[in-house]
């Protein structure tokens, strides 16, 4: 794997420096789940390493437009927490927040410094080979050494859902980039996989279906497609009947919401995992419609379940939880219109470059697309995806590595 620079940057890359970047964007897939504050240390590494960077690199390729939209809308999301935590009062809240979201604002010198190492992808993907295994190897400990319902972890079954979700897709994509890679992919996607079904989470489980459909349609021949789409969606269906554990995670999903459903009033819905989350959807919609254009701010949402809850509106289990598990009612509830707008142009504006430039580098298009689809999904049923530190760290830094890697080839393909 060989450093490259974009054309037009003369600034150099020291070796050291290179093999520094390289080895932490390596490091950084293979125990986040496992250690504490893995993925945040390798994260702030990277940026102060971005800040000094900033300083002493002087000559710069310019920026695409579709790069400043992405990095304007991250620097806009930081703007809207700030807006809405000084409209609403400065509290611990807001205090505590601020350091998951000031992540926000590093991605602007992480971007410029990783566009100068669009290698870096190769070592991200390295770093993921390796973390499918400790990621199967985690989930065994978990449910047959520790007898835990749920492989977890250091943290949680969802983020080691996910984040095995993640692993196994682009481990599928990785083929396209490194042929020789499909002799072991068997096993890293058994692997991968392994840790996705043990975690139990079912929105890892919708995940890495959405994903899979979409390296289905995009990855194979037309000629293929519709046999690989029916492929998946029967590995899906066959999982579903094969493995207990996952039909019964499924299922009591699908039995809580229709106990939901055929509730009267709020005291008489019995609240089981997914049942929990249509009620506290509610609480984030009545906070939005109380304060649409900036939000009630971060780390509000129980002052206004409880409010709710006296007022007999809602259940109160909804106390018992934190934020609404939906990332997009936790931005519209916490930032307001003005911080939604900023959100849905990080999340999704990549979506759209990607899309737009497939046909100029498929390979790291497909990635790209892959992890966008995938955070948008897992952010359905919970609100982590962007207001923990371990998930803003893993979607901030591997979009700024997939964008600078897709950017690099196209720019390449296009000369």
């Amino acid at each position: 794997m060989s450093v490259v620079m974009f054309a037009g940057d003369r600034s150099g890359i020291s070796a050291w420096k290179a093999r520094w970047i390289y080895a932490l964007v390596f490091l950084f897939p293979i125990a986040g789940v496992s250690v504490s504050h893995w993925y945040t240390t390798i994260f702030a590494l990277l940026a102060f390493t971005a800040l000094w960077d900033v300083f002493r690199s002087r000559e710069r390729a310019p920026l695409l437009k579709d790069e400043k939209i992405w990095l304007i809308c991250c620097v806009g999301f930081f703007g809207s927490f700030l807006l809405s935590a000084l409209a609403n009062g400065w509290d611990e809240g807001q205090t505590k927040s601020i350091e998951v979201d000031i992540r926000y604002l590093f991605a602007v010198p992480l971007y410029l410094m990783l566009r100068r190492f669009p290698e870096a992808g190769k070592y991200l993907l390295g770093g993921v080979a390796l973390a499918a295994i400790t990621l199967a190897v985690q989930s065994y400990y978990d449910m047959n050494i520790l007898h835990l319902y749920r492989a977890q972890g250091f943290y949680s079954p969802n983020l080691l859902g996910p984040v095995a979700a993640l692993a196994a897709v682009w481990i599928l994509c990785s083929v396209s980039i490194w042929p020789r890679m499909k002799w072991g992919v068997p096993i890293l996607l058994l692997a991968a996989l392994y840790a996705v079904m043990m975690s139990g989470s079912r929105g890892a489980y919708l995940g890495l279906l959405a994903m899979a459909l979409l390296w289905a349609a995009l990855a194979v021949k037309r000629s293929w497609r519709m046999l690989m789409v029916g492929l998946v969606l029967s590995g899906a269906a066959g999982v579903y009947y094969e493995s207990a554990y996952v039909k019964q995670r499924v299922d009591e999903a699908t039995n809580e919401t229709a106990i939901y459903v055929e509730a009267d009033k709020p005291s008489d819905r019995i609240m089981g995992s997914a049942g929990a989350r249509f009620e506290l959807w509610q609480v984030g919609l009545r906070a939005f419609m109380e304060s649409p254009v900036v939000g009630v701010g971060n780390k509000h949402f129980k002052i206004y379940a409880q409010k709710y809850v006296e007022a007999g509106q809602v259940n109160p289990a909804v106390l018992d939880h934190g934020h609404p598990h939906n990332a997009f009612l936790e931005t519209l509830m916490s930032r307001g219109l003005i911080g939604f707008i900023f959100f849905a142009g990080m999340l999704c504006y990549p979506l759209y470059f990607f899309i737009k430039t497939h046909r100029q580098s498929p390979a790291t298009a497909l990635i790209g697309m892959t992890h966008v689809v995938g955070f948008i999904v897992f952010s359905l049923t919970d609100a982590s995806t962007f207001i923990m530190g371990n998930f803003t760290s893993i979607f901030l830094l591997c979009m700024a590595i997939f964008m600078t890697w897709h950017v690099s080839r196209f720019q390449g393909a296009k000369n």
